[in-house]
């Protein structure tokens, strides 16, 4: 019984948290680069952002690059609403 008054203190007390808590949004201007081969790319925080023409999206830091293909659908996956993309990591 202890316990769960503990559990139900401690979650009350977190709920109460979330609920002050403010979360503040804001938008900025990110400066576009070029690569060599004229795709635009985006860095930010040392992270870089692309999607070249052919809907693959790049994001890379020092250590990893995670792709992932953004093409548009096919009338196959329209008509059930769901598919698939590649990626890699």
């Amino acid at each position: 019984m202890t316990s769960r008054m503990f559990v139900v203190n401690h979650v009350l007390v977190i709920v109460w948290v979330l609920n002050v808590m403010q979360v503040e949004t804001f938008t900025f201007m990110a400066p576009i680069k070029f690569d060599e081969s004229g795709d635009m790319y985006v860095a930010l925080d040392n992270v870089n952002i692309s999607l070249s023409s052919d809907f693959t999206l790049t994001i890379s830091d020092n250590d990893c690059t995670k792709t992932l293909s953004l093409k548009p659908p096919d009338e196959g996956e329209k008509f059930a609403q769901s598919g698939y993309r590649s990626g890699s990591r």
